[in-house]
Formats: C-alpha cells, sequence, structure tokens
C-alpha cells in the first residue's frame, strides 16, 4: 500500500510540474468530457460537446505539433469506417440491392489499409529519426492503430444500434459506444504520443517562425517534418560530454544492408559517442556504462531497417 501511495504521488508531482504531462491528461479529460455531453440531449450539450472536442484536440496538438498531422490518416480511418459501416448496417437492411454490401465491405477494407498504410509510413520516419540512437520498436505502436481501426468499427456499430431503437437493447448498445469511444481517445493520444516523444533528436525543436495558426497548418500538413530533414542537413555543434571539444559526426553503415547511422567521434578522446538508450545523452562506446545514468550499455546495435544485430566495432570498421 505504501508503494502504491509513493506512486501515485510521483505521477502527482509530474502532472504539476511537467507541462508535457498537463498537455496529455488535460487533452484526456477534455476528450472524455466531450464524449459524455455527446449522449445527452439539448443544445447545450451539444455546444459542450464542441467545445470540449475542439480544446482537447487544440491541448494534443500543442503536445505534439511536430506529428500532429497524423490525426488526419486517424480521422480517415474513423470517417471511413462510419460510412462503410452505415452502408453495410443500415442501408443495406433497408434494401434488396445486392451491390451494397459489396460496396460496404469495400469501404471497411479501404479503412484497414489506410491504417497499414499509417504503420509504413510511420516506420519510414522511425528509420529515418531515430538513425542517433537506439533502435525504437514501433510494435506495440502499430497495435495500437490497429486496434483504433476495430475500435472505431464497434464504436460505430454500437452508435447505429444505440440511435435505432428497433434493433434491441438501446442502453447496451451506447454502453458499446461510450466504452469503444473511450478506447479511441487513449489510443488517439498514445499514437501521436509515441512518435512525438521517441523519434527525437538534437535538432527536433527547430521550428520556422510564425504565428501559432502557420504552425498549425505546418503541423497538419507533415511540413514540419520536411523542414526538419532539411535542417538535419546542416552542421550542427555538439560539444563531448567528457572533454567539451565540438564532436565530428560520421556516418557508418551496417554490415548486412549498408542502411546509414551516426556515430559522433571526439579527436581529444580519441573515440566514437552514441546515445544512450535510456537517458538519450551521448556515451563513449569504450565504456560498458553510461557516463551519465549507469546503465550498462550493449555493445551490440540492431540495424533498424534489416533488424540484423551487430557488435559496435562492425559497424565502425565498416
Amino acid at each position: 500500500m505504501n508503494r502504491v501511495s509513493v506512486g501515485v504521488k510521483r505521477w502527482y508531482i509530474q502532472l504539476i510540474t511537467i507541462r508535457d504531462q498537463q498537455l496529455k491528461y488535460g487533452a484526456i479529460l477534455l476528450l472524455f468530457l466531450s464524449l459524455i455531453f455527446s449522449i445527452m440531449d439539448g443544445l447545450i450539450f451539444f455546444f459542450g460537446w464542441l467545445s470540449m472536442g475542439i480544446m482537447g484536440i487544440l491541448l494534443l496538438y500543442k503536445r505534439s505539433p511536430r506529428y500532429f498531422y497524423l490525426t488526419l490518416w486517424l480521422g480517415s480511418i474513423y470517417i471511413l469506417v462510419f460510412f462503410g459501416s452505415i452502408v453495410t448496417y443500415v442501408w443495406t437492411a433497408r434494401s434488396d440491392n445486392v451491390i451494397l454490401p459489396l460496396w460496404g465491405y469495400s469501404i471497411l477494407i479501404g479503412a484497414f489499409l489506410v491504417s497499414v498504410s499509417l504503420i509504413l509510413f510511420v516506420r519510414e520516419r522511425r528509420n529515418r529519426y531515430a538513425m542517433e540512437g537506439e533502435y525504437v520498436p514501433i510494435g506495440l505502436w502499430s497495435t495500437a492503430v490497429i486496434a483504433f481501426f476495430w475500435t472505431s468499427l464497434f464504436s460505430i456499430i454500437g452508435w447505429i444500434r444505440w440511435s435505432d431503437g428497433s434493433l434491441g437493447n438501446q442502453e447496451l448498445f451506447k454502453l458499446l459506444y461510450l466504452i469503444n469511444e473511450s478506447f479511441l481517445i487513449l489510443l488517439l493520444v498514445f499514437i501521436l504520443y509515441f512518435p512525438e516523444n521517441r523519434f527525437r533528436t538534437t535538432i527536433l525543436e527547430t521550428i520556422s517562425p510564425g504565428s501559432e495558426i502557420k504552425q498549425f497548418i505546418s503541423s497538419m500538413l507533415g511540413k514540419n517534418l520536411r523542414r526538419e530533414d532539411n535542417i538535419r542537413k546542416l552542421d550542427v555543434r555538439v560539444r563531448c560530454p567528457v572533454c567539451g571539444a565540438d564532436l565530428k559526426r560520421e556516418v557508418k553503415k551496417c554490415p548486412s544492408c549498408d542502411e546509414r547511422r551516426f556515430f559522433y567521434w571526439c579527436d581529444r578522446e580519441d573515440d566514437f559517442f552514441v546515445r544512450c538508450p535510456n537517458c538519450r545523452r551521448l556515451t563513449q562506446i569504450s565504456n560498458e556504462r553510461c557516463i551519465h545514468c549507469t546503465i550498462r550499455i550493449s555493445r551490440k546495435i540492431r540495424c533498424s531497417r534489416c533488424r540484423n544485430i551487430h557488435q559496435i566495432s562492425e559497424w565502425i570498421d565498416n
């Protein structure tokens, strides 16, 4: 019990002191309030649903500005599932047209293919933006994207059955809708939060000057990432954490597939530096432990493309 109270206290301290935590949990709270208002009747609840939803989305943007454009993919999945479900479960039941079920299932398959395309797109981004750090697995994130598709499907089915009182127990379908919409909110936050938090380099915080509206539009169109592609090509000064000298960036290739990966070289220390998988700070490859957080550093590196594992010495010599 004492351990639980300590964990809750630590979480509370993080919540009141760390801005990212405040934005994340604030967005979740507003989106849940929007969901509650959506099942209530009346004009005031409609405005509550709309305003809470917009504010929740804006907080998500503030928390994940560089990957906020992924909401376009997720919104496309949800919309395709909505129309596919309407055609499959509503129009088909009211018509004898044999073409309608084919159209409905085709739209649903299209929504699933959009989900797969999103996974492949982010996988490619992962390979490019995680080059300076350790291999970043996206298996759990990919599972969340597929779960977003299925949760959207069950949510829409619940909403359809709930809105049509002639199809069974309305309260049961309302509960199905609420449960799945709640999961959708959590999945949405996680899908945006993960790449924003894990696909970082030392210069990703650079954003072109301009108004919040311009930055918002750039985020929706993915221009921040393209802008960062150009920024990454600039010669950014990175200092050695041991002696303070400027580090040189050298590109090494995977011994198996020639995938590029950056290593830092210090002339004074006569050693290469890589980013610690735990604290993300530069540490010497000659040390068995990180010079900052003392976690044990593996002498092997997994390639982000071919997934083969090689000794660090093989990367350096290649």
